[in-house]
């Protein structure tokens, strides 16, 4: 939309949010159905009918807009947008004298006001608010009591709003449209002429871009960084856990570039992020179990450490051997640009693609899946088919939080241990016995992953199996 357009409907925010006085609503509302009356008595003078006749067609027009959209109480937000498109679409026929054109603009501008202002989207804490009440009210009607759900509850606002709500701070030119619209809007408010407000706030924005947006800023993905590392910095002082805090922070800076950023590939989750998903986990069942917040907390703090001593460890040998083979995937990928047509950034990230999966093929196996893992796996492949289809980026985005809701929603406050979190349980009894009775930490470990992998394959045949029976 241009700039002109979008300024367009910002004044239309502007009017509604405003909420002028219900008599002077009322007054330009039959002014517009006045002005309403005089189209159709000219249209239908147009079409060669007497005068008589046209009045009478007019009047018509006049009680039924009149009792439509100025009668009964409140106008209704929609109402409301179809009065300013109204304005919008006199003013337009005056400067254009393009009955068609302004027409389209009119409803354009009816389409996008009530959907910019009078449905517009939750906020993302909005949604982390839902969620929790629905993860409340789950918990509620398990039987698990008042306050171990409203423990729950919290906590469930609280892992959605730090790992899915980060934003990265505005671009520059972000900054200087802001900056505009302020300026638009501030001369609105003051009585200023729409026109010459928006002369004057374009002109605003173009001194904005010119002094402070010469040089090139951060990328999307380093904002989204800045975001991770303040959400580090506030986990450490709530929780002092750095490695659990960094993983954390991992997920949050993922997350956010795949969000907002889309021009750039986000990277899978790390071991560790993947680690501190799956102590989450432990840590909601523990509460719904048991209730102590402090013991839980141990608890998670155990999972975590042990989930990283089994998965995230790599023995130095395999990890040369995943980091030669991921260059020589990076170099490939290179050298077969002119033909491929990929980008440099591109290759490094097959690169580092071909490096993850070598090192869960051939040294040490991936973190347990969780309920939040694979409703987060669900909701990537809905957005691809999404886009897939040629559909607008923003709906598919929309589709894919919606997906992640009601996936999320079935996996409740505190959901059941995956098939791959009960073998990560049988792996560490294993780890366990073989270090109590060899005392060899490297074989136990061994032992425990070797366990594992055993497992997770079963789990993945009886997937397969109740998928065919599906």
């Amino acid at each position: 939309m241009r700039y002109a357009a979008m300024l367009t409907t910002l004044s239309l925010a502007l009017v509604l949010a405003a909420a002028p006085a219900r008599a002077d609503e009322e007054m330009r509302c039959i002014e517009e159905c006045g002005a309403h009356a005089e189209e159709v008595y000219h249209a239908c003078r147009e079409d060669g009918l007497g005068e008589e006749a046209c009045e009478e067609r007019a009047e018509a027009a006049f009680r039924e807009c009149k009792e439509a959209l100025c009668e009964g109480g409140e106008l209704s937000c929609p109402d409301r947008c179809e009065l300013m498109a109204n304005d919008l679409f006199q003013h337009c026929l005056a400067e254009l004298g393009d009955e068609e054109e302004c027409a389209a603009r009119r409803a354009r501008a009816i389409e996008e006001c009530i959907a910019d202002v009078c449905d517009p989207e939750p906020s993302c804490e909005d949604r982390c608010e839902r969620r929790a009440a629905e993860a409340f009210e789950d918990c509620i009607a398990e039987g698990l009591g008042e306050d171990r759900c409203e423990q729950l509850a919290h906590e469930v606002f609280e892992t959605c709003v730090a790992g899915e709500c980060a934003e990265p701070e505005p671009s520059c030119e972000e900054s200087c449209q802001q900056h505009a619209e302020d300026i638009f809007h501030a001369c609105v408010e003051e009585g200023g002429e729409p026109d010459a407000c928006e002369e004057q706030a374009i002109a605003a924005r173009e001194a904005c871009l010119a002094e402070e947006c010469s040089e090139p800023g951060p990328s999307c993905r380093e904002r989204c960084e800045v975001e991770g590392q303040h959400l580090f910095e506030h986990c450490l002082e709530d929780f002092g856990d750095e490695e659990r805090c960094a993983a954390r922070a991992e997920a949050a800076v993922r997350r956010c570039v795949a969000t907002h950023c889309e021009d750039e590939r986000p990277p899978r989750p790390s071991c560790e992020e993947r680690c501190e998903d799956h102590a989450g986990h432990r840590f909601r069942r523990c509460l719904a179990d048991v209730g102590d917040e402090e013991q839980c907390k141990a608890l998670a703090r155990e999972a975590f450490e042990e989930c990283v001593g089994l998965h995230c460890e790599v023995p130095p040998r395999c990890e040369d051997r995943c980091e030669r083979k991921a260059a020589r995937v990076v170099e490939r990928c290179i050298r077969r640009m002119p033909r491929t047509g990929m980008t440099e950034a591109e290759c490094v990230a097959a690169g580092a693609e071909a490096h993850t999966e070598c090192i869960e093929k051939r040294c040490v196996p991936p973190p347990p899946d969780t309920c939040a893992g694979r409703c987060e796996q669900r909701a990537a492949e809905v957005v691809a088919a999404c886009l897939e289809e040629g559909v607008d980026p923003e709906e598919c985005a929309a589709r894919g939080r919606g997906a992640l809701a009601a996936c999320l929603e079935e996996c409740g406050a505190a959901p059941d241990a995956t098939c791959s979190e009960q073998c990560e349980a049988d792996a560490l009894d294993v780890h366990a016995e073989q270090l109590e009775r060899r005392g060899d930490e490297a074989r136990a470990l061994k032992k425990a992953q070797g366990t594992f992998k055993r497992c997770v394959r079963r789990c993945e045949r009886a997937e397969r199996k109740a998928a065919r029976g599906r």
